[in-house]
């Protein structure tokens, strides 16, 4: 039996375009990152393993060395990183405007010139911020205090959530364009946590508004039933990617001309981080154009939670 078969029987191989190659993979590991995954399940946490090939040429004989390695503890910093950060940016930011503009606009205007009422308007809106500043900053201590790895595992997501989830996500960006169209049961299961799916949500949602021309998106999102599956749809109506960006958006630490990157400054962590929450599910996920106009399509696929053995 092939290496590969042998791993097909107990682990997923991702990403499935880079492991169409195998073996015969050019010596650049760094752009053919292969990993085999052990889906995570309500009594387990997901396990990766990186998988590098080096091929070398002996006498008239091609000879390959595999290199395994555990990635495992790498991969899961890497994403709570990422998923803090997220977290930071946007519980944090929206409070701190929100009690910023109302001081500022307290301070610079001349009390003879405001009414007791716009007064009285200015001062409340500045003690709701504060005090949606001190959940934000409560949630955020929570997060950073919880064992990222236990509390994960076992978590799930309804559809009916998910719904609420991205109509909350939209409101926080300020995005007046985003249709949710639901033709499943809402009382299905997925086997991703609430925090994991707001991030993605938020990831997939600020790329759309960030390289929208006019930052103005129009975005549809769809549930759908494909076989036993749960197929998530974004669509958006920005702009086309290449197919050399196309193929590599999911790879860390690629950024397509600065579209699709992560929330790290410098750092292309978003889709892949995305992809690697999916592929943990037991899940996959696709990027392609939209045919019809501008934009792009993200297809991501989680098996139904009752099926995650």
């Amino acid at each position: 039996m092939s290496f590969l078969a042998l791993a097909q029987r107990q682990y997923r191989c991702e990403p499935e375009d880079q492991w169409a190659m195998w073996p015969d993979l050019p010596n650049t590991p760094e752009r053919h990152r292969l990993y085999l995954i052990s889906v995570e399940t309500p009594v387990a946490p997901a396990y990766w393993i990186e998988v590098t090939v080096l091929s070398q040429q002996v006498g008239a004989h091609p000879v390959r060395l595999v290199r395994m390695r555990n990635v495992t503890a790498e991969k899961t910093s890497l994403r709570d990183m990422w998923s803090f950060h997220t977290m930071v940016m946007h519980k944090l930011n929206t409070p701190l405007h929100m009690m910023l503009a109302s001081m500022e606009l307290l301070t610079l205007s001349e009390p003879s010139v405001m009414s007791k009422e716009e007064i009285v308007e200015l001062v409340e809106a500045a003690s709701n911020g504060a005090r949606r500043l001190d959940s934000a900053v409560t949630d955020v201590l929570q997060y950073a205090s919880a064992p990222s790895m236990v509390a994960r595992i076992g978590e799930r997501l309804s559809v009916d959530e998910l719904q609420d989830l991205a109509s909350e996500v939209a409101e926080h960006l300020a995005l007046e364009s985003v249709s949710i169209k639901v033709e499943v049961e809402p009382s299905i299961q997925l086997p991703v946590a609430h925090r994991a799916m707001e991030s993605i949500l938020f990831e997939l949602l600020e790329n759309a508004k960030k390289f929208h021309p006019k930052n103005a998106p129009r975005v549809c999102i769809g549930v759908h039933s494909v076989d036993d599956d749960i197929l998530i749809v974004v669509e958006d109506d920005g702009i086309h990617l290449s197919p050399e960006q196309l193929s590599r958006v999911w790879l860390p630490y690629y950024q397509a001309e600065r579209y699709f990157t992560g929330e790290v400054p410098g750092m292309g962590l978003g889709l892949p981080i995305v992809a690697s929450i999916v592929w943990e599910s037991g899940g996959r996920c696709q990027i392609h154009n939209r045919k019809d106009e501008p934009g792009v399509v993200i297809e991501l696929c989680f098996p139904r939670a009752s099926e995650i053995l």
